[in-house]
């Protein structure tokens, strides 16, 4: 398909489903897995996402297309980076003795895919292949 058709489709899926959400629509308001069916389509699935887009993306303005953020942080989400996740999870669980350098440094996204994943602890990848993405150094056992 030409890349015109397909903007052309793209633009009247858009203006179909703009019509069908109402004004100024929330996470909570509107069924995201309309559009976004494969968040939570993986073995495992974080709990945030059962409970609701809201949970996390409580500041997006759901009745556009593409959607756009009521607050201050990308994605509509209600804080930014590792704040969103302490929201849940207990930060004390987070400091020890030995501290991962993406852990201190709030990037739990770089480990962790926030919504579902195939493998153990939202790991986009297997953890062996995960981990050497930064420690390429360390060989495999």
């Amino acid at each position: 398909m030409r890349p015109e058709r397909r903007l052309s489709i793209g633009l009247a899926l858009a203006s179909v489903l703009a019509l069908a959400l109402p004004a100024a629509a929330t996470a909570q308001e509107v069924d995201c897995t309309k559009c976004h069916a494969d968040i939570a389509k993986r073995k495992v699935v974080h709990a945030a996402v059962q409970m609701g887009c809201n949970t996390c993306h409580s500041e997006v303005d759901a009745s556009a297309i593409p959607h756009k953020s009521k607050g201050k942080f990308p994605k509509g989400l209600k804080a930014e980076g590792p704040a969103v996740c302490t929201t849940c999870h207990e930060p004390k669980m987070f400091d020890g003795k030995v501290v991962h350098a993406p852990v201190a440094a709030g990037m739990c996204t770089a480990c962790h895919n926030p919504h579902a994943s195939d493998n153990a602890g939202l790991a986009p990848k297997a953890p062996a292949e995960q981990c050497l993405e930064c420690h390429a150094d360390v060989k495999k056992r």
